[in-house]
């Protein structure tokens, strides 16, 4: 679930759904997604438009925690 209230670049995480996609990917809230396969991400919008361009396909999701970036390894 995305933090709307984020002004970006990139979108951040408010809270993970047990179960979903980012859950079973460890992601965490407060992670901040700032790229897909390497390209560069604005907000929420623009990440759901390119999940929605390749459903179930695997995608590497670059997100910022705690000032390090770490690349992580995503099915939608």
């Amino acid at each position: 679930m995305p933090d709307f209230e984020y002004p970006g670049p990139g979108a951040k995480v408010a809270a993970v759904t047990a179960g979903s996609p980012a859950h079973r990917a460890q992601m965490i809230a407060g992670d901040i997604i700032v790229a897909i396969d390497g390209e560069e991400v604005e907000d929420f919008e623009d990440i759901r438009k390119r999940i929605m361009l390749v459903p179930d396909e695997p995608m590497v999701i670059t997100v910022e925690r705690d000032g390090t970036e770490i690349e992580i390894p995503l099915v939608t």
